[in-house]
């Protein structure tokens, strides 16, 4: 108990902390924990089971309780970069043997990390877009269902979520500046996401896949007999340097890009071979899973299975998708994502013109990628672009920034 109330009160700590600093914003921020505070509490009373808290929270729960009895070194022994769910178990187990053994403790950590998440955002939008823009993103993320659900139930989404924003920050800061430093700083945000959840190291494939069409394009323009500035200079050598260090780690033993389809392919199988894996399914998975012709075929013959995969990841549920009177809370997911995209595609021409907002998409593209091949169930596409909602507010604040509300007599 004495761990919750720390949890709740450093929550409080924090947003108190950016409500000083941001007096405009000290409402919503305030809100924000408010809302995620007052859902913990109601879960743990078991007035309502908040999404994700029966089996997916009591195995993790289970597991870490099943680790407490280990001596320290042997439980920090069993951290695996490429298992998730174990790493977050041994942090599970880490805070029952300092705090006690409660399922709650666990949960209660994630109160901290989504107010920190929040706070990041909060600044990130409003540098990139103004006070409207990032107040109206606070609120969102004080309100939005899915994104509360995540943040007080004993789940990984929560953290690995913290270091994406923290990730994603540093690449703002890198584009902004061409200094290295906040290259490698970004990666190593990504790497410690993935560590957590390997889906996350599609960020680092899509900061990659940025880093080699920016440095192309410098290098096309010195071709062309342009000078190249100073900043772009800098941009193409901390790329270049960037590009040779996951080349690097690429080569090590344990690592490789077929982490990313983990469990789905042997030691000699190849991208192709992945890709086939995630459509070999027979039926969707759950109550709420894709129609059949998405979720099997072969994506190699059948190109059009990835795009269609894609889009049901980010847009379901479809009014056809609906089943049963809990599947409407999807569609507040589906028009909230329909509306930032349409937004987006609007007001493209203002996106573009901020050049820090460029590899954020080619980021989110790499995500949603990584996450919507591998995803078969409504449900658990809703949690897992969910993980990644603040990185898309980044640059989605476009339609906020935009946003005007007309009232006619």
């Amino acid at each position: 108990m004495i761990f919750i109330v720390f949890c709740v009160s450093l929550s409080y700590f924090v947003a108190l902390m950016f409500s000083f600093k941001y007096r405009f914003a000290a409402i919503p921020l305030m809100a924000a924990v408010t809302t995620r505070v007052g859902l913990f509490f109601i879960n743990e009373l078991g007035i309502y089971n908040v999404p994700g808290s029966g089996h997916d929270a009591e195995r993790f729960i289970s597991r870490s309780e099943s680790l407490v009895g280990m001596p320290w070194m042997s439980l920090l022994s069993l951290l695996d970069p490429g298992k998730g769910g174990v790493n977050y178990s041994v942090l599970g187990a880490s805070i029952f043997k300092a705090f006690g053994s409660e399922g709650p403790t666990f949960a209660a950590i994630n109160l901290v990390f989504a107010t920190l998440m929040v706070a990041v955002v909060f600044v990130l939008v409003l540098k990139v877009w103004g006070k409207r823009a990032a107040v109206i993103a606070v609120l969102i993320l004080a309100f939005y269902p899915f994104s509360l659900f995540n943040s007080v139930i004993a789940l990984r989404e929560e953290i690995s979520s913290l270091f994406g924003i923290l990730g994603a920050a540093a690449v703002v800061y890198w584009a902004r500046s061409g200094g290295f430093y906040y290259l490698y700083l970004s990666a190593l945000f990504f790497l410690l996401a993935a560590n957590f959840h390997p889906g996350w190291s599609g960020a680092v494939v899509g900061l990659a896949a940025f880093s080699l069409w920016r440095s192309t394009q410098i290098i096309k323009l010195a071709n062309s007999g342009r000078r190249v500035t100073r900043y772009e200079f800098s941009l193409l050598v901390s790329a270049f340097i960037f590009l040779a260090g996951v080349a690097v780690l690429l080569s090590l033993p344990g690592f490789s890009i077929l982490n990313l389809f983990d469990g789905y392919v042997g030691e000699d199988g190849d991208i192709g071979d992945a890709l086939t894996a995630r459509f070999s399914r027979e039926e969707s998975l759950g109550g709420s899973g894709y129609p059949a012709f998405i979720t099997h075929g072969d994506p190699i013959t059948q190109p059009w299975l990835i795009p269609l995969r894609i889009l049901y990841f980010l847009f379901a549920p479809f009014l056809w998708d609906i089943r049963s009177p809990r599947h409407m809370l999807g569609l507040i997911s589906s028009l909230f994502y329909i509306f930032i995209f349409w937004k987006i595609y609007k007001h493209w021409d203002q996106v573009k013109q901020r050049s820090e907002l460029i590899p954020i998409i080619f980021i989110f593209a790499g995500l949603t990628f990584v996450f919507a091949v591998g995803v078969t169930n409504i449900g658990t596409a809703i949690r897992h672009k969910t993980k990644f909602l603040p990185i898309l507010l980044i640059f989605g604040s476009v339609a906020f920034h935009n946003l005007k509300i007309r009232f006619r007599r």
